[in-house]
C-alpha cells in the first residue's frame, strides 16, 4: 500500500484583506490606464478612471476602487502628488509593507485600552465631588480624588485592582483576535513576523541622536518656593505662587543672600557644563537665555557680602559729583552742560588735585578688596576677583605709582617733564589720526581683504596703524596733509 503525505500549502498574504497577487494585478490595471506625462492631481484623476475595465479576479468596479481608496489611506503616501506617483509609492508598500506604518487605534473595530485602576476610581466618584465641591476646577477635584484614593483601605483598593486586572486580560484577548484578522496593522507591531518592537520613525531617531543640553539654572525665587515645599506644602498652586513671591518681597536682605547665592552657583555650573557641550557638539545651535540673576539680587548680594565698590572712575567722573552738590537747580541737559563747562575752565593743577584724589581712592580700594578676597572661600575666590577686577584691574597695580595728570591744553609752565611726556591727544588729534587710518585702509583694501579676510575691526585697526609706520616720511606728510584739508572743510582741524 502507498501512503501519500498532505502537504499544506502556505497560504498567501493578505493586504487590507486581499491576497497579493490580487493587489499587485489591479495596481498593474491601474498603471496601464494612466497617461504617460500625467500632470492633473491625482483626486482628478481618480474619478476619471473607469474601475469597469479594471476589475480582477470577478470582482465589482466598486469593490477594486474601495480596495485601491484603502491603499491610498497609508500614512506614509503623500496626497499631493500625481496618480502616477501614488500608484508607485503603494506598489513599494503592497510588496513590503513594512516600509510603512499602519496605525492600528484608527480601526474602528480595534479594541480600546481600559483605564487604570485609580482612573476608574475617579470617573465613579467625579459626580459627588462635584456636588460636594461646585466651586473647585477639574485639576483641583483631581488632586481631592487622588487623596481619597490613597486612603482606601487595602480590601477597597483590591476590588478596584482586580477590576482592571480583569479589563486588561480581556482587552488583550481582544487585542490578539483583532491583528489574527487584520494582519496587515500586525506588521506595524511586529514587522517580518520576529515580535520585534515597531520601527521607531525618523523623529524618534533624531531625537535619540541629539545630545543632552545642560539643565537650566533656576532663579532664587525658584530655591526659595523649593524650601517653602520641602517645608510641609502639598502643591505650587498659581496662588500658593503669589502669595510666596508676596513674602520674597519682604524677606530681608541677609535671608535672599542664601537664595541668591545658590542661584549664582547654579548658574555658574550651567556656564561651565555649556561651554563643555558647545566644544561636544559644534553643530547645535543654543538659544541663549535670560540671566537667572536679576541686577537688583546683584546689589543685594554685593551688600550684604560687603564686596567693595569704586565710586568713582574718572577725574571728569569725581568733579561731577562734587559740582552736584553745589544744587544748581537747572534741569539735567543743562546741568550737564554747566557741568562740562566748568570742567573746560579748570586749570592744569585743578585737576592734577582731583588725579592725585582719584588716585588714593584706588589705592584705598585696592587695599579694601584685598582684605575682601581674604574672608572670601578658595572655590568662589576666582569668581570674586574677576567681579572687582571689572571696575579696575588689581594685583600689582596696587604697588605701582600712580598715573600723573595729562595736561589737555598747553600750558605756560613746561618745567613740569613728567605732565608733558604724558600730554594726552586732544579732539582735533584724534580725529586728525582716524582720518590719516581711514585713508590709509582705502588705499590698502585688497591687501586687507587677501591677508585678513576674517579679522576684527580692532586686528584690522592694529594692521592699519603698522602699515602707516612702514612708510616713507614723504608718504606720511602727503597722508596728514590730506587728512587736515578734509577736517579744516568740516571745522574740525
Amino acid at each position: 500500500m502507498s501512503f501519500k503525505m498532505e502537504v499544506d500549502e502556505p497560504t498567501e498574504r493578505s493586504v487590507l484583506d486581499w491576497p497579493v497577487s490580487h493587489v499587485e494585478e489591479l495596481m498593474a490595471n491601474v498603471v496601464q490606464a494612466l497617461p504617460k506625462k500625467d500632470s492633473v492631481s491625482y483626486q482628478k484623476r481618480l474619478n476619471k478612471l473607469d474601475w469597469s475595465t479594471l476589475t480582477v479576479r470577478n470582482r465589482t468596479a466598486e469593490d477594486c476602487r474601495s480596495q485601491f481608496e484603502k491603499i491610498l489611506q497609508n500614512d506614509h503616501i503623500r496626497k499631493h502628488r500625481t496618480l502616477s506617483e501614488l500608484v508607485t509609492d503603494a506598489r513599494a508598500w503592497v510588496n513590503d509593507p513594512h516600509s510603512s506604518i499602519l496605525r492600528p487605534q484608527d480601526h474602528p473595530e480595534f479594541p480600546k485600552h481600559p483605564m487604570n485602576a485609580f482612573m476608574n476610581y475617579k470617573n465613579a466618584i467625579m459626580r459627588k465631588m462635584r456636588k460636594k465641591y461646585p466651586d473647585l476646577g477639574i485639576a483641583q477635584l483631581t488632586h481631592k480624588i487622588k487623596q481619597r484614593y490613597d486612603k482606601l483601605a487595602p480590601e477597597s483598593r483590591k476590588e478596584w485592582d482586580d477590576d482592571y486586572a480583569r479589563q486588561k486580560e480581556q482587552y488583550t484577548a481582544l487585542r490578539s483576535e483583532f491583528f489574527v484578522q487584520h494582519p496587515e496593522y500586525a506588521v506595524a507591531l511586529l514587522p517580518n513576523g520576529t515580535g520585534k518592537k515597531r520601527r521607531k520613525t525618523k523623529a524618534a531617531e533624531k531625537r535619540e541622536l541629539r545630545a543632552p543640553q545642560p539643565r537650566k539654572p533656576l532663579f532664587a525665587f525658584d530655591y526659595y518656593c523649593r524650601k517653602k515645599m520641602a517645608e510641609g506644602e502639598t502643591e505650587l498652586s498659581k496662588e500658593r505662587k503669589e502669595a510666596f513671591k508676596e513674602k520674597w518681597n519682604a524677606l530681608k536682605d541677609t535671608r535672599k543672600a542664601k537664595f541668591i547665592t545658590m542661584a549664582l552657583e547654579d548658574q555658574q555650573r550651567y556656564d561651565k557644563e555649556l561651554e563643555l557641550f558647545k566644544r561636544q557638539h559644534p553643530e547645535v545651535l543654543i538659544k541663549p537665555i535670560r540671566n537667572r540673576v536679576t541686577l537688583d539680587e546683584r546689589q543685594i548680594y554685593k551688600h550684604v557680602l560687603g564686596r567693595p565698590e569704586l565710586k568713582y572712575k574718572n577725574t571728569y567722573h569725581l568733579f561731577c559729583k562734587e559740582f552736584s552738590e553745589r544744587g544748581s537747580g537747572i534741569n539735567s541737559r543743562e546741568w550737564m552742560k554747566a557741568a562740562s563747562d566748568a570742567w573746560k575752565n579748570l586749570d592744569s593743577d585743578e585737576k592734577i588735585q582731583y588725579q592725585n584724589q582719584l588716585e588714593e581712592m584706588r589705592k584705598e580700594y585696592i587695599e579694601q578688596c584685598e582684605r575682601y578676597l581674604e574672608k572670601i572661600p578658595e572655590e568662589r575666590k576666582e569668581e570674586e576677583r574677576r567681579i572687582l577686577e571689572q571696575a579696575m584691574p588689581l594685583g600689582k597695580q596696587s604697588n605701582s605709582k600712580p598715573r600723573p595728570m595729562v595736561r589737555l591744553f598747553n600750558s605756560d609752565d613746561d618745567s613740569n617733564d613728567v605732565t608733558n611726556s604724558a600730554k594726552k591727544k586732544t579732539r582735533a588729534d584724534k580725529a586728525l589720526e582716524a582720518k590719516i587710518l581711514e585713508y590709509v585702509r582705502y588705499d590698502n583694501e585688497d591687501a586687507i581683504q587677501e591677508e585678513h579676510p576674517y579679522a576684527t575691526e580692532k586686528e584690522i585697526s592694529v594692521f592699519l596703524k603698522k602699515c602707516y609706520e612702514d612708510l616713507s616720511e614723504e608718504q606720511k606728510v602727503n597722508y596728514q596733509a590730506k587728512a587736515e584739508r578734509f577736517l579744516s572743510k568740516k571745522k574740525l582741524f
